[in-house]
C-alpha cells in the first residue's frame, strides 16, 4: 500500500540562502574591481582618475609575423581570436586613455595596454566613471586556421572574449567581468577562471588532458567537451554539459542547477550540489557518486559499476537501462515513499522506508532524508523516450 509522508522542505533556509547569494555577489564584485585597482564610479560624464576622458578612437590592423603563443592582458576591451590566412592584429582603441601595445618576442605575441600619462597616478590605480558612454575597445588577433598554438593566455578585466577555431596545447582564460564564447576550439590543457559572466563552449572533439573550470557568478554551458580529467567549481550559476565524453569528473556547485545530457563518464564521477537540481539524462557512467543538500536528483542512463546518491532535501528519481536482474540496489527514505517499478514499499516499524535487492552486475544505492525515491528499469526505447520528455519539459520524465 502506498503511503505518503509529509515533506519538510527548508523554506526559511532557502530564503536565507537567496539573501546570502545577493550579499556575497555584491561583496565579490567590490573585491574584484578593488583588487584589480579599478574603482567603479557613479554615473556621469566619462572620466578616469577624476580627469575628463576625450573620445579619441584609433583603428589599425598590423601584420605581426608568425607566433606560436599568445599572452594578452587588458582592462576593458572585447577580445576576439579569429582564424584566417595571416598572422595579424587589429585594434580599435580610445588612445586618450590607454596606449595600445604589442610585440612578438621569442615566438610569443604579447598584447597589453598602458595608461597614458594624462591619467596616471602614483598609486597606479584606475577609477573609471561613465565608461559605458564610451565606445567599447576591440582587439582582434588573427592566425591561420588549423594552426596549433603552444600556449594561449588571456586575462581581461572588463570585456568579452570570443574564440573561433582556436587550437592550443595550453589555453588559460581569466575573466573578471565578461562573457566567454568558444566555437570549435580545443586545448590539451584548458583552464577557465570567471568571476562575473557566462561561458558557452563548443568543443571540436579533441581530447583534453585536463579541463579546470571555476565560475563564481555565471552559467557554464559546454557541448562536445572531451577530457580525461574534468574539474568544475561553480558558486552561483547553472552548469550544463552535453554530448561529451569524460574519464574522471569532479563537479562542485554551491547554488545552481547541474544538467548532464548525453554525457559519458568512463571511469569515475563525483558530484556535489548544495542548492539546486542534479540531472543526468541519456548518458552513461561507470562509478558515479552524487551528494545533494536541497534539490531533486533525476538520473536517466546506463549505470555501470556503482551508483550512489545521497540527498538531504529532495526527491531521487533513477531510470536504469536494462532489466531489474542487472542491478542490485539499496534504497532508504527517512521521510518519504519508495517505488521500484510498479511496487511500493511501506515504512518499517521504526519509521523510514527501505527497499533492497542483491545480485546484478551493477549496484545502485540511494538515500533521501526528506523526499521520495523512484527506481525504474527501462529498455533502450523507453529510456530514450523518457530522456526526450525530461529534456523537453526540463525535468518531468515520462515513465518515471
Amino acid at each position: 500500500m502506498k503511503k505518503h509522508h509529509p515533506k519538510h522542505h527548508p523554506l526559511i533556509v532557502a530564503l536565507l540562502v537567496l539573501l546570502a547569494v545577493a550579499a556575497v555577489g555584491a561583496l565579490l564584485f567590490w573585491q574584484i574591481v578593488k583588487g584589480q585597482g579599478i574603482t567603479p564610479g557613479r554615473t556621469g560624464k566619462p572620466a578616469c582618475n577624476g580627469v575628463a576622458v576625450t573620445a579619441a578612437l584609433e583603428e589599425q590592423e598590423e601584420q605581426t609575423g608568425a607566433f606560436h603563443s599568445i599572452q594578452l592582458k587588458t582592462y576593458g576591451a572585447n577580445v576576439r581570436l579569429v582564424p584566417g590566412q595571416r598572422f595579424a592584429i587589429y585594434h580599435k582603441y580610445n588612445t586618450d586613455v590607454f596606449d595600445f601595445q604589442w610585440q612578438v618576442e621569442d615566438g610569443t605575441l604579447h598584447v597589453w595596454e598602458e595608461l597614458t600619462e594624462k591619467y596616471s597616478n602614483k598609486k597606479g590605480t584606475i577609477r573609471m566613471t561613465g565608461a559605458w558612454n564610451l565606445p567599447q575597445d576591440i582587439i582582434e588577433i588573427h592566425c591561420p586556421a588549423e594552426y596549433l598554438l603552444r600556449q594561449i593566455e588571456l586575462e581581461n578585466t572588463v570585456g568579452d572574449v570570443e574564440m573561433q577555431g582556436c587550437q592550443a596545447s595550453g589555453l588559460t582564460v581569466v575573466l573578471e567581468d565578461g562573457d566567454l564564447t568558444m566555437q570549435q576550439c580545443a586545448a590539451g590543457q584548458f583552464t577557465l577562471d570567471s568571476e562575473f559572466g557566462d561561458a558557452i563552449l563548443v568543443w571540436n572533439g579533441r581530447m583534453a588532458q585536463k579541463a579546470a573550470i571555476t565560475m563564481s557568478s555565471g552559467d557554464f554551458h559546454a557541448t562536445g567537451l572531451q577530457a580525461r580529467d574534468l574539474a568544475i567549481e561553480s558558486s552561483y550559476g547553472d552548469v550544463w554539459l552535453q554530448e561529451g565524453r569524460v574519464q574522471t569528473a569532479d563537479i562542485a556547485m554551491n547554488s545552481g542547477s547541474l544538467t548532464l545530457q548525453e554525457m559519458e563518464l568512463t571511469l569515475d564521477g563525483q558530484i556535489r550540489n548544495d542548492y539546486g537540481e542534479v540531472r543526468f539524462w541519456g548518458g552513461s557512467a561507470r562509478g558515479l557518486s552524487i551528494g545533494a543538500s536541497s534539490g531533486d536528483v533525476m538520473l536517466l542512463g546506463q549505470w555501470k559499476g556503482a551508483l550512489q546518491v545521497i540527498n538531504e532535501h529532495g526527491d531521487v528519481k533513477i531510470g536504469a537501462l536494462g532489466q531489474a536482474s542487472d542491478y542490485g540496489y539499496t534504497l532508504t527514505a527517512d521521510a518519504g515513499s519508495i517505488q521500484v517499478g510498479d511496487q511500493y514499499f511501506d515504512p518499517g516499524e521504526e519509521g523510514g522506508t527501505t527497499a533492497s535487492q542483491r545480485g546484478g552486475r551493477s549496484r545502485i544505492e540511494a538515500y533521501s532524508q526528506n523526499g521520495d525515491i523512484r527506481l525504474a528499469f527501462l529498455e533502450a526505447a523507453a529510456l530514450e523516450e523518457a530522456t526526450a520528455s525530461a529534456a523537453g519539459s526540463q525535468g518531468n520524465a515520462r515513465g518515471l
